[in-house]
């Protein structure tokens, strides 16, 4: 599990599932950090925000490599600077990226303060809404009254996924396999937009052989394809570095259907 706090308060709790709670925080420049840590190095975490802040800023995200804090290597913000939920991603491997109080941190601050954001979650999806976008144009007019994203259903493609894998025998650990050990989970991506759909055209669908449940046997078949086409990079190992053994630990993983 994620450990997440804002300066020293710990919303681990709170943060790392994108349905039960939320946090609200500030982040003031010079004064405020957010740190995300894991046991072991990871390269992408999703923020998903029910409240953006308002303004202009860079993030700046940093590690530490055990004498201070440096800045990560080819960072990218897909929130835009914390004005919508989205990505942020960095290179995996980081000199001498050392755990600081028992974790691997991910340090964020920013060069102009943010307003009041309300933070819904903090972890991985393996699909963005613009991904729903390439699959279904009109997906956008299907959200919930209150809704202001699909999350729901990326957080229920990527417990699908994840199940499927520890499902398949195609590797062999010591350990449950979460989505921290998917050492690429981009790779992912078109199997999470499909299965993401799915779920959606699903719950909508009132009868068999309707619109939505068509659409959903579609993403189905689509997801299929996408899930037993992929090469996935497992960390076998569990120690967050990504090896040429570990490259491709799966090379086929069937979907078998009841």
């Amino acid at each position: 599990m994620l450990k997440i706090l804002y300066n020293t308060t710990d919303y681990s709790k709170e943060l790392t599932n994108f349905i039960y709670d939320t946090a609200t925080i500030t982040l003031a420049t010079g004064a405020n950090y957010l740190f995300i840590g894991l046991y072991k190095p990871f390269q992408r975490v999703h923020l998903e925000l029910s409240t953006v802040s308002t303004g202009t800023r860079t993030v700046t995200a940093e590690y530490y490599n055990g004498t201070s804090w440096v800045a990560l290597s080819e960072f990218i913000d897909n929130t835009n600077g914390f004005t919508r939920s989205g990505e942020m991603t960095w290179n995996l491997s980081q000199t001498g990226w050392s755990k600081y109080n028992d974790y691997y941190y991910v340090r964020l601050s920013v060069n102009t303060s943010t307003s009041a954001m309300v933070v819904k979650g903090i972890g991985m999806i393996f699909a963005q809404d613009f991904d729903l976008v390439e699959g279904y144009r009109g997906v956008n007019d299907l959200k919930y009254s209150g809704d202001s994203s699909f999350i729901n259903y990326h957080q229920g493609a990527k417990n699908e996924i994840l199940q499927l894998l520890r499902n398949s025998g195609k590797f062999t650990t010591a350990y449950e396999l979460t989505e921290w050990d998917l050492l690429k989970p981009e790779q992912l991506r078109e199997a999470g937009k499909w299965k993401a759909l799915e779920l959606l055209f699903t719950e909508l669908s009132n009868e068999v052989g309707d619109k939505y449940d068509s659409l959903a046997q579609k993403c189905k078949a689509k997801f299929d394809t996408a899930f037993n086409l992929y090469l996935l990079s497992i960390d076998v190992n569990d120690d967050g570095v990504l090896t040429t053994a570990e490259e491709y630990s799966i090379e086929y993983v069937a979907v078998e259907r009841i």
